[in-house]
């Protein structure tokens, strides 16, 4: 998958699993930002150490 330019996604009220999939499916290197309630921002650059992570929370809570 090729994106030629940033993207963003906004989701009016709570979607707390949104990041799982996103995490999984976003080129190497992305940037993933998100709120965290009661905490600020979260960015996460995306690397084959938090797709593992991503994949396998998704696994046990069966979003799979």
């Amino acid at each position: 998958m090729k994106i030629s330019s940033p993207v963003r996604i906004t989701v009016d009220g709570e979607e707390d699993l949104l990041a799982l999939p996103l995490l999984l499916i976003l080129p190497e290197g992305s940037i993933l930002m998100y709120g965290q309630p009661y905490e600020g921002m979260v960015v996460v650059k995306i690397n084959s150490k938090v797709r593992k992570k991503a994949k396998d929370l998704m696994d046990r809570i069966g979003m799979n």
